[in-house]
């Protein structure tokens, strides 16, 4: 999966290598990534987890740490006022750290998604009340899902449209729309 902003002139921003603390996040993500802008590696940001800013540390060729980021910053907000965060549905004012914690969501969200399919049969279920909202089946002691694991739910349950049986890409738009 690909982290990435395209500017309007066809620019972008990219983090790679997602580093992320678990029990040091507090009230924020506790992360560090590596900042790419048109395949280019800038610098990297870090957030401590526990409420405070994002910082950014640019590498060598930028002798300001804040420079590369403040004009960054500015391109963003004009060419792109608003942002729409997908693991809450709402819309933002725009900025570098607003961006960057959109990513590290899509980054935690994609590594549970992976998780899940590896070791459970995970679904949707178009009878029930909520038929977006996706559901899972754990077979105890089983650390894999295999093929019969899959057919056992899809035999037995009908209605259900099982994210397993699907190709990555359709199977994670049914994870991030209902998950």
């Amino acid at each position: 999966m690909e982290y990435k902003f395209t500017f309007k002139n066809g620019d972008y921003l990219q983090l790679k290598s997602f580093k992320h603390s678990e029990f040091a996040s507090e009230e924020t993500h506790c992360y560090e990534a590596t900042v790419y802008f048109n395949r280019n590696k800038i610098g990297t940001v870090l957030n401590r987890g526990n409420g405070g800013a994002d910082d950014f540390h640019a590498d060598k060729p930028f002798a300001e740490n804040n420079k590369i980021w403040r004009y960054l910053e500015d391109r963003i907000k004009s060419e792109h006022p608003k942002y729409h965060m997908d693991f809450d549905d709402s819309w933002n004012e725009m900025s570098m750290e607003v961006w960057c914690c959109d990513q590290v969501n899509k980054f935690l969200s994609y590594k549970d998604f992976k998780n899940y399919m590896r070791s459970k049969v995970v679904f949707t279920d178009s009878k029930s009340d909520d038929p977006k909202a996706v559901r899972f089946v754990s077979f105890k002691s089983t650390k894999k899902i295999e093929q019969k694991h899959i057919d056992f739910i899809a035999n037995r349950n009908p209605s259900y449209s099982i994210l397993n049986k699907m190709p990555e890409s359709e199977a994670l738009d049914v994870w991030m729309t209902g998950a």
